[in-house]
């Protein structure tokens, strides 16, 4: 996919193009070329094929975790310790040790 200036089609024109579009998406898969509606010169939105879509998903979920996280971070904070986390929780120290043992059995740990 060639990263130039993109036409961006008008609404009525991708009504009357989209079967075509979707042949293409079909025909091509995620190498299809995006296809950008707007007007005005101007892109409100961008149709691209599933399959693109289904490969760049985990990619958008990844940014979209490291801006919550960057928000997080602004924030003020005041650290705890585990024990204090646990009972802040409501957790039950014979509960986590439980869980933790399962999980290393689960995976085949030996602690």
């Amino acid at each position: 996919m060639a990263l130039v200036t993109p036409h961006i089609m008008g609404t009525a024109e991708t009504r009357k193009k989209l079967p075509a579009i979707l042949d293409e998406f079909r025909k091509h898969g995620a190498e299809a070329e995006p296809v950008y509606i707007g007007s005005y010169r101007h892109a409100d939105a961008l149709l691209i094929p599933a399959a693109l879509a289904a490969k760049i998903a985990p990619l958008l979920e990844d940014v979209m975790i490291a801006e919550r996280a960057k928000a997080r971070l602004a924030e003020s904070f005041t650290p705890v310790s585990g024990d204090e986390l646990v009972a802040r929780l409501g957790l039950d120290e014979a509960d986590i040790s439980a869980e933790t043992a399962a999980l290393l059995a689960e995976l085949n740990i030996t602690a």
